[in-house]
């Protein structure tokens, strides 16, 4: 799957993911947790392709990365919770 084929609306930036997308992609045998992160990057992918500046965009698109790592445990923690 690419991030191409991920869609995200504007409700993805006031607040929680839409749970049919990522029902979408846990029944298609994707853990919940790996389905947050695609929708969080198709969205992000979407938002930075406006940046022109290579080195600018790659950063921030590490940034990303990073603070989406650093949530792994506490996305983990609220799909068990749910």
């Amino acid at each position: 799957m690419f991030a191409d084929d991920v869609k995200c609306s504007h409700g993805a930036t006031i607040g929680e993911l839409d749970a049919k997308a990522i029902f979408y992609l846990t029944s298609r045998g994707i853990d919940p947790v790996t389905a947050r992160r695609m929708l969080v990057e198709a969205f992000t992918a979407g938002a930075l392709e406006r940046v022109t500046v290579d080195s600018i965009r790659d950063a921030m698109m590490e940034r990303i990365g990073t603070w989406m790592s650093s949530r792994a445990d506490r996305t983990v923690a609220e799909v068990q919770e749910a």
